[in-house]
């Protein structure tokens, strides 16, 4: 017995032979989808690389009358838990039996409601137990060449619904083609197959209604653009978010890099906590504070390439992204009490020169992959009086990179009154660690005093910068005693406990302050660590923490 092509002809036919055609009909409505309101109707088609090319003529010719936004891609660059949420329909052609897809990809497929068509192979791996409870038996080929001949066996029962036959010479049903399993649609042939014949175009339409249902029901929805998302971030009001950092350069077994899909829920986490933004570094090094070369570590500065992974995740979920490259001291070099914002390289010239490439390197890595904000600099106070310098620098990113996002410049909260070209600036970000109290545990009202007195700076530092948006680019604190006297501080004191009532308190100020003083911009928090979910973190990280529940109010509040 063989398919169409093949020396015995056999012949397709959709289920309606076989019972009413109200039946039938009410079969393809039955998994419709529907718009989701406020989104695309994005399509991602799974393949294996080797398929890709198939896909893509796929992609081409069946869906020509539906209103998807399609993306294809590799089945080994599946992105767990961020492509699921960042698509409304998947296509997973199973066409090279070597080549399964992902644990994450049949994780996500597992556990999703959203609508997937699943072509031919690997279907099986999605376990027995889930295929039963939808009514599919799949019975595994023994050998890779049983697979390549599209002899993929399919037993069903409620609550599948079968809607494609394939029949032998003699007019007898041998098995089911098409199988609508809840939101699963399983087409067990292989519709690019040299034995497909002209079966294979009402084969794919009966599956691709049951799948996606009627193409008039998929609307076309408006795709936000880089410029759009860019105008709206300059217009809005107030911009909430998170900081990721990460200082290693790429993921290893030990470290996570921004490269690491385990960075997944992190950014999941950022986006339900209703932040727009989340907030990336790229760290550089030098030897001491009068060192006039900067250098990337091998190990610590991240790469291009795990930067675009990150910025890609966050876009996919609808979270816009702001970069910040960051000079640091080597561990060895640095002294205690020494940071950044004490640099002052011996020969200016060489120094300004290597932080330039390191600027516009940044800034054509924001263009090309539609980084919505850049940050020129971070927290380099003794350097801010070079007026001229950073102009220029401000000048060479717009022009020379041609960066057309959002451009700032993150300040240390003590260091305002010294920068003088702040008006060149989108948004000036500040570094809010502001010292609150005097001792541990202080009460809100303490700590509001403080804030009244820091409100009034903010105030007078507007009235006399009025074209400046001021936000709170990156503020935190740890869950530690003293965290309020030195919140700029991983170890504010010896006493190195968990102290969760001091970081809540903070927050509790924090979100007081902010809705009296609506003319702060933004605020950005300070961090989603791998310790988000740690029970006994001690760390910046609001997350899992009383904190947390202040924070999102904060975030989603305006």
């Amino acid at each position: 017995m063989r398919y169409l092509g093949g020396l015995a002809r056999l012949i397709l036919a959709v289920v309606w032979v076989w019972v009413p055609v109200a039946a039938y009909a009410q079969t393809i409505q039955t998994t419709q989808l529907t718009a989701p309101s406020g989104q695309n109707n994005r399509l991602l088609i799974v393949a294996p690389a080797s398929s890709l090319a198939q896909a893509h003529f796929l992609s081409k010719e069946i869906f020509a009358d539906y209103a998807f936004d399609i993306r294809i891609i590799d089945s080994a660059k599946y992105a767990p838990l961020i492509d699921e949420i960042a698509h409304d329909a998947f296509v997973y052609f199973g066409s090279d039996s070597g080549v399964p897809p992902t644990q994450g990809f049949l994780d996500d497929i597992a556990r999703t409601k959203k609508p997937v068509l699943w072509i031919k192979q690997h279907i099986w791996l999605l376990g027995e137990d889930l295929l039963q409870r939808r009514g599919l038996n799949v019975l595994r080929p023994q050998n890779t060449q049983a697979e390549a001949a599209n002899s993929i066996r399919v037993k069903v029962k409620d609550p599948a619904r079968i809607l494609n036959w394939l029949f032998d010479e003699n007019g007898r049903a041998v098995q089911p083609t098409t199988v609508v399993a809840g939101n699963l649609t399983y087409l067990s042939f292989n519709p690019q197959s040299d034995s497909a014949g002209t079966a294979a175009a009402p084969l794919l339409s009966t599956a691709l209604h049951a799948a996606f249902g009627d193409p008039a029901n998929i609307l076309p929805m408006p795709v936000s653009s880089f410029e759009d998302r860019v105008r709206k971030a300059r217009d809005d009001d107030f911009a909430g978010g998170v900081h990721l950092p990460i200082y290693i350069s790429e993921t290893s077994e030990k470290f996570v890099g921004y490269d690491s899909d385990r960075l997944h829920k992190n950014l999941l986490r950022i986006k339900n906590s209703g932040a727009e933004w989340v907030t990336i570094q790229r760290v550089y090094y030098q030897e001491g504070i009068n060192a006039s070369q900067i250098a990337k570590d091998p190990a610590r500065t991240a790469t291009l390439a795990s930067l675009e992974n990150i910025v890609a995740d966050a876009h996919k979920i609808g979270l816009m992204v702001r970069l910040i490259p960051v000079v640091n001291l080597t561990e060895a070099s640095r002294k205690p009490d020494q940071w950044r914002g004490m640099i002052q390289p011996s020969n200016p010239d060489q120094w300004w020169m290597q932080y330039r490439a390191i600027l516009l390197e940044a800034a054509a890595f924001a263009r090309e992959n539609e980084v919505e904000s850049l940050a020129i600099g971070a927290e380099l106070v003794a350097l801010l009086d070079e007026d001229d310098r950073w102009l220029s620098l401000v000048a060479d990113v717009r022009h020379e990179a041609n960066y057309r996002g959002l451009l700032s410049y993150q300040i240390n909260f003590n260091a305002l009154e010294q920068i003088g070209w702040a008006h060149a600036l989108d948004y000036l970000s500040i570094a809010a660690y502001w010292p609150l109290a005097e001792d541990r545990d202080a009460d809100l009202e303490t700590l509001m005093e403080t804030w009244r007195g820091i409100g009034a700076e903010l105030a007078d530092w507007r009235s006399r910068n009025p074209g400046t948006k001021l936000e709170f680019g990156e503020i935190g604190y740890v869950s530690q005693p003293y965290t309020s006297v030195f919140p700029f501080s991983w170890k504010p004191h010896k006493d190195q406990k968990r102290h969760l009532s001091e970081q809540f308190t903070a927050y509790l100020a924090l979100e007081k302050f902010l809705a009296e003083h609506t003319q702060i911009a933004g605020v950005s928090f300070f961090a989603s660590t791998r310790e988000d979910t740690d029970p006994e973190s001690i760390g910046y990280t609001p997350f899992g923490k009383p904190a947390s529940e202040v924070m999102e109010r904060i975030l989603k509040s305006r």
